[in-house]
């Protein structure tokens, strides 16, 4: 039973004094959501929680399927040996190898990727099958075969063998003849086929058991061989790098062999070159008369000399025909007057004032007397006399003038002509120096091509026989202790991992599709509604299996549900929540008529009806449920009632509604059933009659809550929602969002008071509301 404390707790509910909730207003225009968004870490360790079975059956699933594979797979052992590559062979000698030559650093990654596929080659593994005799051993042939392992390797080694250029060595070259001749080997095994007295499928199979890879940063290569036998791991590696070994000496000397007769036959090429440009350079020095080697130095000195005095006379002469050039032009325009040597002449100049006296005195006395006049005539031809005399020393003057330009002229022509001669010879000369010079050079390079073969010839004729290797072994390979494969270890957690992972990641996409309630925050974030509570799942409540029992066996009566508060105490709890809220949400006119209703069926609506119904009725207030459910009720069912006259009777009109109301086993809680089925629940529910019912029953009881039936399946709750104080919508944590939105939308669309959503069968492990108050309860009752 419930203590006095708790009765008089429900008692006072009713006087608290909210903020009040507007009547007629859309209820998202009311709540608009405010709360703190659910951290992002929660909701993925929520969303974990919900799908733990199933990531926990994949992980478990994944662990499984690798240890099966574990047992079933064969063990084999693989055999590492490792080797140092360096780009040339060790000197032993006092000169150079032929892949010694220069060669530029840009070319060793080149060196090493041909290295690495001579190692990979089929001839060099058809090499080693012929050598071990690998076609009758019974161990090698149960070799796991795989056609394109060989890709694989070539791949992955490519990869690991992508580096600088320049680590290989330090200043170092590649081999030049390693670098030619190693794809030619390839390149045969690929044209001829495969090496003889070796199936390709063997070949096939001795390199998927192969690995090579160069350490980055190093000289160092590890040569790796798989097999089901240990020390057939180790034999086989050390006879791979023993047989590519011999075969880069082999090349060496193949190379140097073909070196040496190409060598041969270029020296007799130069000898007759050396021969024919020494006889070309002899027979010009023959045509142009030269003795010796030192052509057009005197000659050159010479006839620069005198270009350079005649350049001089050319530069003198031609400012003194500018000069005259001057005059002359002078003399064109008739301006004898103003030559510098007319004006410098003293006898011109005594002239020039002879003739002024003389004419002064004609005109002075040509104005006292007339022609004939004898002194005057005397004096006329004197005056003539003295002009003539003028005339003639001038003219002698511009003679010389234009004597000395001609000259001027001339000898500028002629010293034009001499220097353009003089120019012409030293040309001449130039051109058969440098055409010596350039006989001299290639006379000199054929000898020297000639001299640098010749030595080279030798130096290869003593370097041919001489065995070298730029290849030595670091680590040879021993027989492994444990096997390489199955990695029992790595394995599982690989295998776990990728579990875990695929467990996670379905979880997560079931997730993204999921479209259902699960919490509050759903509700609230999603459909803008407020929400009036929420019930525990009954399976995961605390020793909750027996009152869910009890709950749904007609047998069992349901009061036991809410008096076992030691018990179901988060249960009960929760139906308190919601009839708290509902009183609260408008404290000055308290709603009497409460209609619980679902989006679909299925949701739960008729249990929270009833024990919603069982807290309205603990406030010691006269309380009665409705089953207006006509088409599937179930109130009766659960209340372990009849189901005789009831509410579809009293709306007809057959039965008072005395005669309808039944009591119950919980104190103050009545029920009116829905009664017989009808045709037109719909219309019969939102006619006079219901309205004049609920008029009639909010005068006789405290409070009225109706089980109506779902909104999206039936239109019945349409118009009965429009007869009630307040309008409740029951969603599971299955529900659609998008089904309990179009549910809650048509019912603001009729005008229903809708109040808000009560979220059922939730998760109390995940919502913190309902964990945090289940808590808070369980330590109330055991300070009690």
């Amino acid at each position: 039973m419930q203590n006095s404390d708790d009765l008089d707790q429900d008692r006072n509910l009713p006087q608290r004094r909210p903020r009040l909730l507007p009547e007629r207003e859309g209820i998202r225009a009311l709540y608009p959501y405010n709360r703190q968004e659910t951290s992002e870490v929660k909701a993925y360790l929520a969303m974990i929680y919900r799908r733990r079975f199933l990531a926990a059956g994949i992980f478990l699933g994944s662990i499984l399927l690798t240890v099966l594979m574990i047992v079933h797979s064969k063990r084999t052992y693989t055999a590492t040996t490792t080797i140092l590559v360096e780009p040339s062979a060790p000197q032993i000698l006092g000169v150079k190898d032929l892949e010694n030559g220069e060669a530029p650093g840009t070319y060793e990654h080149d060196y090493y990727e041909t290295e690495y596929d001579i190692l990979k080659s089929r001839s060099l593994a058809a090499q080693v099958i012929r050598q071990l005799d690998l076609t009758h051993n019974a161990v090698f042939l149960q070799t796991p075969h795989r056609a394109e392992s060989s890709s694989q390797t070539k791949s992955k080694s490519a990869v690991n063998a992508r580096h600088d250029p320049a680590r290989a060595t330090n200043g170092a070259e590649p081999s030049v003849v390693a670098t030619q001749s190693a794809p030619s080997a390839s390149d045969t095994a690929d044209k001829d086929g495969p090496p003889s007295g070796v199936p390709p499928e063997l070949v096939n199979r001795y390199l998927a058991g192969l690995d090579i890879k160069p350490r980055i940063g190093t000289r160092l290569v590890t040569v790796s061989y798989t097999a089901p036998d240990a020390r057939l791991a180790a034999r086989i590696a050390n006879a791979h790098v023993d047989a590519y070994i011999t075969r880069g000496i082999e090349l060496h000397s193949e190379a140097s062999r073909k070196a040496e007769e190409y060598l041969e036959k270029k020296v007799g090429e130069l000898k007759f070159q050396v021969e024919q440009s020494e006889a070309v350079l002899n027979a010009f020095r023959r045509s142009h008369n030269i003795v010796g080697s030192a052509i057009g130095d005197e000659g050159s000195k010479v006839l620069l000399e005198r270009l350079g005095e005649l350049n001089a006379d050319l530069s003198k002469t031609e400012d003194a025909r500018i000069y005259l050039e001057s005059e002359h032009q002078q003399i064109e325009h008739g301006d004898y007057e103003s030559l510098p040597e007319v004006i410098r002449s003293a006898l011109i100049g005594g002239l020039k004032q002879e003739v002024a006296k003389i004419a002064e005195e004609y005109a002075s006395m040509r104005n006292r007397f007339n022609a004939g006049y004898h002194p005057l005539d005397d004096l006329h031809a004197k005056l003539e006399d003295s002009q003539a005399r003028l005339r003639n020393e001038i003219q002698i003057l511009v003679a010389g003038v234009q004597s000395d330009y001609t000259i001027q002229t001339a000898r500028e022509q002629g010293l034009r002509a001499e220097i353009q001669k003089v120019t012409t010879e030293a040309m001449a000369i130039n051109d058969a120096a440098l055409h010596e010079a350039v006989l001299e050079r290639q006379v000199d390079t054929n000898r020297g091509i000639y001299q640098n073969v010749l030595r080279r010839m030798e130096e290869i004729g003593i370097t041919a026989n001489r065995p070298s290797s730029n290849v030595s072994f670091l680590d040879r390979a021993d027989p492994p202790e444990a096997s390489s494969s199955p990695k029992v270890k790595l394995d599982l957690v690989k295998g776990g991992v990728l579990g875990l992972l695929g467990g996670l990641g379905l979880a997560f996409l079931l997730e993204y599709f999921d479209d259902t309630l699960k919490s509050r925050d759903d509700v609230e974030q999603r459909l803008r509604i407020p929400t009036m509570g929420q019930v525990p799942n009954f399976a995961t409540v605390t020793r909750m299996a027996q009152a869910q029992k009890m709950l749904f066996r007609r047998n069992s009566p349901a009061v036991d549900f809410v008096l076992r508060t030691d018990q179901a105490w988060p249960l009960a709890e929760a139906f308190r929540v919601i009839r708290n809220t509902i009183l609260f949400s408008r404290p000055a006119e308290r709603p009497r008529t409460i209609l619980i209703t679902s989006a679909v069926s299925g949701e739960g609506k008729t249990s929270i009806s009833i024990n919603t119904a069982m807290a309205f009725a603990k406030m010691n207030g006269r309380t009665l449920l409705i089953d207006a459910d006509l088409r599937r009720p179930k109130c009766h069912e659960v209340l372990n009632l009849e189901n005789g006259a009831g509410l579809s009777e009293r709306l007809l009109g057959d039965r008072y509604t005395h005669e309808v109301v039944q009591s119950t086993e919980w104190p103050g809680l009545s029920l009116i059933t829905a009664g017989s089925p009808v045709s037109n629940p719909g219309e019969l529910l939102a006619s006079p009659q219901m309205h004049n019912l609920l008029t009639e029953l909010v005068g006789e009881y405290e409070y009225v809550l109706i089980d109506s039936a779902p909104v999206v399946p039936v239109s019945d709750t349409e118009g009965l929602c429009t007869l009630v104080d307040a309008t409740m919508v029951v969603a599971s944590s299955t529900s659609s969002k998008q089904v309990v939105q179009s549910a809650c939308a048509r019912l603001e669309l009729v005008g229903a008071k809708l109040f808000g959503i009560v979220l059922n069968r939730v998760d109390s492990a995940l919502d913190p509301y309902t964990y945090s108050y289940s808590k808070y309860g369980r330590g109330e009752s055991r300070s009690q």
